[in-house]
């Protein structure tokens, strides 16, 4: 007799892909916003000088 369902793996395995999928969509804001950062700053060091 087992106490873990038979579908246990399954089960882990989507867990383990949504938060992976949400760490990868988090990485891609973080990116995102870092390049508008960086392109800011550039533009207002350009218009400095």
């Amino acid at each position: 007799m087992s106490l873990v369902p038979a579908d246990y793996p399954q089960f882990l395995t989507a867990i383990t892909q949504r938060v992976r999928a949400a760490q990868y969509q988090a990485l891609q804001l973080v990116n995102r916003e870092q390049l508008q950062l960086y392109w800011d700053l550039g533009r207002l060091i350009a218009d400095r000088q």
